[in-house]
Formats: C-alpha cells, structure tokens, sequence
C-alpha cells in the first residue's frame, strides 16, 4: 500500500475562478479550472439529446456531469463506475449536486460488482433496456485498461442479449411442445434433486466436444472410477469409440439429435440427464438409465423438484451446473473451447449437423490461451456465462476448485488453467464410488401427482384471474410459467393459450 505523502502528491484539490473546486489526479486535471458546472453540461449535452432510458457513466471525478445529466435526464436510470479508489471517497467527501441522496443515481467503484449488475438487469431482468455507455473523457487516458475492459462488458453484453433473444423467439414454441409430449416421462422418471449433494467433494470432469478434446482424452481413461465423468450428448458416441465410458450424459437439445446416443447399445455405467425440454425422441433411443433436470425454475416447482438446472444454453454448462448440484469439488472443463480452430467447432470425428450452419455467423474475438481466438455469437454468450459464474461461486464457494482443462480455445476468467493431467494427477488420487450412489439414490420415492396435479389447478384458476386482469399474481406459478412463455405479453389469446397449455397436463397427470 502507498503512503499517506505519496496517495496527496497524486490527488490535490484546486480551486476554480467561480469559487468551486476541481481535483488534479496523477498530474490530470479532471475538471475546469474556470467553469467545471458549464463545462460539464457543454460535454453531456450530445448523450442528453439522444435521450437514452438507462445510462452507464465510466468516470465521477467529483460528479459535475453527473449532476449535469441529471438535470438534463430528469428520473433517468445512472449507473456511475469510478475505477481509482483515490478519487472515489473525494467524490463522496465533496458530493457536488447531492447526487448520492439520489435512487436513481448508483455508483460503483468495483467493476465485477458493475459486471454483475448489467448482466442481471440486460439478460435476466429486461432484455428490453440495454444501457448507453458514456465514459468521462478524462479517463481514456486516466485508466485506459479499465475503460477497455468497460467497452468488452459492453460488446459482449449485447452480443449476449442478441443471441439469447434470438433463441428464445426460435426455441420456447418448441420446448413448451416437447415439454408437452415428454409429460409421462417427467411424472415418472428420477430428477437431479435426488442426486442434490451426492457426490460431495469428488472429481467430477465435463467433456465436451471442442477440437482440443482430440489433444488429450486418452487421460480420461486413466480417470475413469476416479472422477464422474460427465460427457455432452454430442461427444458421447465419439468417447465410446475410444472406449471411454462416461458416468452420465447430459441431453439438452430441442431438435432430434438421437443418432448421436447411440441407441443399440446398453452400457448400464452410463446414466444419461435429459432435459424436460429436449426432443421426445431422445428418450426413446437411449437404453440407459435415465434421469430429468428442469432448466426453467416455473417446471421445477410445478413438479415439486428443486433446485432447478439453469445454464448458459450450451449442454455444458448444464452438466457443468449439475456437477454443483452434485456436490463435486473439483469442477474440470475439457475440450470447452468456445471457439472455432479455422472452420473446425469440434473435435475430429465428432459428429455435429448444424455445424456448417454455426459457422455462417459472424465470429467474434475473444482472448485465448495461445492469443486471439473467434467463435461465434453463441459461444461469446456461453463464455458470459461461465464467467459469470465463476465470480458467483468465487464469493459463496470459496473452498470450490473451477478448472479448465481444455488446453486450447477462450480463457475463462476464474477458472484455473493447467493439462488434464495435471488435474488428474492432483486431484484423482483415489477411486471414487459413483454407480452405487446412482442406483440408490435414483431408486427413491418419485413424484407425489396429487400435489403436481393441484398446482396445475390452481395455475389454470390464476391464469383465469389474469385474463379478468385481476394481476395479484406476480410471485405466483402462473405468473412465472407465463413470463417465461410470453414475457409481459397480456393478450387474451396468449392467456388463453396458456391456460389451454395447462388443461391439456392436467389431463396427461394420472
């Protein structure tokens, strides 16, 4: 930490000709020494005329452009980061404009902090807003790493919020159909809340299908009744012809990618995880013991099954998601590239068919562990994730060991790097117990139909209180199903259809 005399010869205080005061940082003047106030609404006064609904200031000095939108964005939404911890508390000391007794006014002075806030509000909150980014001139210079890092939040955000938006308006008409037509499979097969901290403190490894797989996979048949292996539906044929033998599978797609699972052989060491929402055919071509997550909280307590499984929308990261539910510890990434290696997206012999079509979209740079690496619009979204919730568990899971393994494609901030060897070196010293705990614990007790079959009815009498616009149901089943289904779409007709949605499961629930 500096001393006291060196953090004042980088921070003094000035004062200006219309008796107010400025601050010269590091030897940069961050205000007018004439006329800060008339400098700063001159400098707003472009963002003011644009008139945006949400604004991302990088830069308080001591807040005269933000007291200057302010005035100009009367009840507007500000988000205000200040990255040089010497001029945050003299901001807050000086308090120009009185801005901190202001709601609509937050600052931060911790950018994952900020990262995290945009991130709830732009992809889970309101996709509808996404936020104007203004840094404070001064600070291009004054902390030009910061307002790079800043500006990559930005892009990924949209690019994030984009791809999410796309698929949801592609996807959810076809997940709410296989959700329907896998109905008697979701009354009575085992969910992941039975496997809820089984597997405490084991290795567990996610395998997916990036080209760094074909590197280094002979390993994880050194690992094999040593950690949980748990393979991506896509990679799991190709692992069977190495004759590796994954723990457990995750499905998750909504198309039909059942060739991919293998459907003439039985291997009862493999479990396979299929998701509520997956293509009704996926059940059928698999002869394996079979499981259920739930990536939508509203299906999970409908059917009485928490927790539920979210994901970043790659079959991963649900795996990766389920690994915590498990209780793993630690969590290993393999062949997670999040990239393409020139026109290739997976591993040699991997069989994808809609890669020709993922490699049609624009590709997008992301820092790599060997430089620059692309992927698509996609892959730029589930690298968000990852990270996202990497700073999660970093704060609530502080004994949790995140590892990427997969030596080669994007760098995932907060997951530690080295070989699968050296992971399985490290941390599988010993073998661990994994079928007998499937077998017992997917063997209890299922799903009480009488409760499921009560929450549907009163799903269908709320639904009935929405369309008579009696709307007292915000933290209601309904409500949630219906958000997700429609957003805050209340026409009577996709009131209608959702209430016809949940007459026909009242009907399927025997």
């Amino acid at each position: 930490m500096k001393a006291s005399n060196e953090l004042e010869s980088e921070l003094s205080w000035i004062g200006t000709r219309n008796h107010l005061v400025t601050i010269r940082y590091r030897g940069l003047l961050l205000h007018s020494v004439y006329d800060p106030v008339r400098e700063a609404e001159k400098m707003v006064l472009p963002l003011v005329r644009e008139n945006p609904g949400f604004v991302v200031i990088c830069g308080l000095g001591l807040g005269y452009h933000v007291k200057a939108l302010r005035q100009g964005l009367e009840g507007v939404e500000i988000l205000v980061y200040e990255p040089c911890e010497e001029v945050y508390p003299a901001a807050i000391d000086y308090n120009y404009g009185d801005w901190q007794n202001d709601p609509n006014i937050q600052v931060y002075n911790d950018l994952e902090v900020l990262e995290d806030t945009l991130i709830n509000r732009c992809i889970y909150s309101d996709q509808g807003r996404f936020p104007h980014l203004w840094i404070y001139p001064p600070y291009r210079q004054l902390a030009p790493v910061q307002m790079a890092h800043l500006e990559n939040i930005f892009q990924n955000l949209k690019v994030r919020q984009a791809s999410n938006t796309k698929t949801l308006k592609e996807k959810t008409k076809l997940w709410l159909q296989n959700i329907e037509a896998n109905w008697r499979w979701l009354l009575r097969l085992p969910n992941i809340s039975k496997l809820h901290r089984g597997f405490k403190q084991m290795p567990c490894v996610i395998v997916a299908s990036g080209p760094s797989l074909s590197l280094n996979y002979s390993v994880l048949r050194q690992m094999e009744g040593q950690a949980i292996l748990f393979a991506s539906g896509s990679v799991y044929a190709w692992l069977k012809r190495k004759g590796i033998h994954p723990d457990m599978v995750a499905i998750l797609e909504g198309e039909d990618v059942s060739a991919e699972l293998t459907a003439n052989t039985k291997d009862d060491r493999t479990c396979v995880a299929l998701a509520s929402s997956t293509h009704p055919s996926h059940f059928y071509a698999t002869r394996h013991k079979k499981m259920i997550f739930h990536s939508e909280s509203w299906l999970a307590k409908l059917l009485g099954q928490e927790p539920f499984v979210p994901h970043g929308g790659n079959v991963a990261s649900a795996a990766f998601t389920m690994a915590l539910i498990m209780g793993c510890n630690p969590i290993i990434l393999m062949g997670q590239d999040l990239s393409h290696e020139g026109d290739i997206l997976h591993a040699e012999g991997v069989n994808n068919p809609r890669e020709k079509e993922a490699l049609q979209y624009r590709c997008f740079p992301m820092g790599g562990q060997a430089g620059v690496v692309y992927g698509h619009s996609a892959m730029v979204s589930y690298l968000s994730w990852y990270e996202e919730s990497a700073r999660y568990l970093a704060r609530v899971r502080p004994d949790l060991h995140l590892i990427n393994a997969s030596e080669g494609g994007a760098r995932i901030r907060g997951f530690e790097e080295m070989s699968l060897d050296e992971a399985c070196k490290k941390y599988c010293r010993e073998k661990v117990e994994i079928h007998g705990i499937l077998q017992k614990r997917l063997s209890e007790p299922g799903i009480n139909l009488a409760a499921v079959k009560e929450r549907l009815y009163r799903m269908q009498q709320d639904l009935e209180e929405m369309e008579n616009h009696e709307l007292r149901l915000r933290d209601s089943l309904a409500a949630e199903f219906y958000n997700w289904l429609f957003g805050g779409d209340l026409r009577p007709e996709n009131i209608n259809k959702a209430r016809e949605f949940v007459s026909r499961l009242i009907e399927k629930t025997d």
